[in-house]
C-alpha cells in the first residue's frame, strides 16, 4: 500500500473512531446501573398525556357489576389540561378527555405497574421510563380469546 493512501485510511479510521466514541445521549448515559429506587423517582411526577391508543381484537369483554362490557377501540391524543399525576404517597390522578379519575399505584422492579381500580386492565408493562417520557402498555386475552391492547405515552 502506498504511504499516502495508508496515511489517509488510518486518518479515516481515526476520525470515526473518535467521533462515535464522543457521542453522547443524555437519555441513555448513566453514571452506574439504574436502580429501582431510580424508577420510582422518575415515576412520581405530574405527567401530560401524549397519545392513549387501545385495540379490541375478537370482541374482548370484561364484566363489571354484572354488566358485560367492551373496551371501545381507538386513539385518543392528549390535550394541554391531560395528565397523569403519580405522588410519592401511591396515589395517582388521571385526568383525560375531561373526565378525572383517582386511584392508588404500585411500581414493580420487574418494569411493571399496576394501577388499582382499573377493571379492564391490571399488570402493565412499561416501555419506557426517562426523565422526560413515561409509556406504558397493557395487553389482556378474555374468556372468549378476545385481546385487548393499550398503550399510554406521557411526557413532561
Amino acid at each position: 500500500m502506498r504511504p499516502a493512501v495508508l496515511l489517509s485510511a488510518i486518518v479515516f479510521v481515526t476520525t470515526i473512531t473518535l467521533l462515535t466514541a464522543c457521542t453522547k445521549d443524555p437519555e441513555v448515559q448513566t453514571t452506574g446501573t439504574p436502580t429501582f429506587t431510580d424508577s420510582i423517582a422518575l415515576v412520581q411526577a405530574d405527567w401530560k398525556v401524549v397519545k392513549d391508543s387501545s385495540t379490541n381484537i375478537g370482541n374482548y369483554f370484561f364484566i363489571e357489576n354484572g354488566l358485560t362490557l367492551y373496551p371501545t377501540p381507538g386513539v385518543y391524543m392528549g390535550k394541554s389540561e391531560d395528565y397523569w399525576k403519580f405522588n410519592s404517597t401511591g396515589a395517582v390522578v388521571v385526568h383525560a378527555n375531561q373526565n378525572t379519575y383517582s386511584s392508588t399505584y404500585e411500581l414493580f422492579t420487574n418494569n411493571r405497574l399496576v394501577v388499582k381500580d382499573m377493571l379492564v386492565h391490571d399488570t402493565a408493562r412499561i416501555v419506557t421510563l426517562t426523565a422526560n417520557a413515561f409509556t406504558f402498555q397493557w395487553s389482556k386475552v378474555g374468556a372468549n380469546g378476545g385481546q385487548y391492547f393499550r398503550r399510554v405515552y406521557l411526557s413532561k
